[in-house]
């Protein structure tokens, strides 16, 4: 074999060694991009509004009429401790009647609406959430702990000259002995994280939406 036909071998084993190079380029970085938009769409939408509905016969009987679950040993021997957290300030404390009017709005507004679900007072409940398509009523005392108040965010909005400020918070909680009557979307002793949007728009703070997380990354 004369050496230019050796070189012309070498040239065109080369070039097809750059090509493949190339490919495998290409195809990598568009797995990456495509990996990424999945993990930045997940990442961002958090907000679910999906409604999930479980068996019956998986919720609990509601008591009889007259029962109050602050007598109820069972119940108080569970931690119902309200803590709240900020997400940007890293901040975590637990919040009682002493100290939750001093946190935040959100948090003021959210600390009486978990107590006006706990004592199954559907008036004040309803009171706090815009949306009446989203009020609930007829719903008893709920035995919930294990609650987290989670802000997200804070800021102001400034919408064609109306300013107002806007929160996003994340509630957390079970309902020991659930009986759906205000939640038929978890089973007792389980928590499904819900996602709320609280502003002043309307002229006081008000919940203007209620989603559900989504964990997924």
């Amino acid at each position: 074999m004369s050496n230019n036909t050796v070189k012309k071998e070498a040239g065109k084993n080369k070039f097809a060694s750059k090509i493949i190079a190339a490919s495998i380029i290409l195809v990598s970085t568009l797995l990456l991009i495509v990996v990424l938009g999945t993990v930045i769409a997940n990442l961002t939408n958090k907000g679910v509004d999906e409604e999930i509905t479980v068996d019956p016969s998986k919720l609990a009987e509601t008591k009889e009429e007259g029962f109050d679950i602050m007598e109820y040993d069972e119940y108080l021997n569970l931690n119902r401790v309200i803590m709240f957290s900020d997400k940007n300030s890293g901040v975590a404390y637990s919040v009682d009647e002493s100290n939750y009017k001093g946190v935040g709005a959100d948090v003021e507004l959210v600390y009486e609406l978990i107590n006006a679900v706990i004592f199954g007072d559907n008036k004040t409940y309803n009171s706090f959430i815009n949306d009446e398509s989203k009020h609930i009523d007829g719903f008893t005392q709920q035995q919930i702990y294990d609650v987290e108040i989670s802000r997200q965010s804070e800021e102001f909005i400034n919408n064609e000259g109306k300013v107002y400020i806007e929160y996003i918070v994340i509630l957390t909680y079970k309902i020991h002995e659930n009986n759906g009557t205000f939640r038929k979307d978890i089973e007792s002793d389980v928590s499904r994280p819900q996602y709320l949007v609280i502003n002043n728009s309307t002229g006081e703070y008000k919940v203007m939406d209620i989603a559900y997380v989504r964990y997924s990354y």
